[in-house]
């Protein structure tokens, strides 16, 4: 059954072009979902792609929690509207692991 399914791949024409554009989840010609499919893997491979991004999260969350937050409430002493903080640490997440900027960047 895996190489009926590796071996004869064919695309559904309920998602095309038009709708989504020529990319890995629309493009019909098969070659090209491959080329394509394959410089994506990576980014889903525990070893590659999220051995970066766990360690990034991991200090920019215990920063988060340990200084800026202590920071941001006077050390306790005033509130801080937490919908706010979360949404700017869900910002600094994605920036941060997922797209590489740097702390410096998110200090601005």
């Amino acid at each position: 059954a895996r190489r009926i399914a590796r071996m004869h791949v064919k695309k559904s024409k309920a998602y095309g072009v038009a709708f989504l554009g020529n990319g890995v989840l629309s493009t019909r010609d098969n070659e090209d979902w491959k080329a394509q499919r394959q410089h994506l893997s990576e980014s889903f491979m525990p070893k590659s792609g999220l051995a970066y991004i766990f360690p990034v999260s991991r200090d920019r969350a215990e920063y988060a929690v340990v200084e800026r937050l202590e920071t941001l409430s006077e050390s306790g002493n005033k509130p801080v509207e937490i919908n706010e903080f979360l949404l700017y640490e869900a910002m600094a997440q994605l920036q941060l692991a997922l797209l590489g900027e740097t702390e410096e960047y998110m200090m601005k």
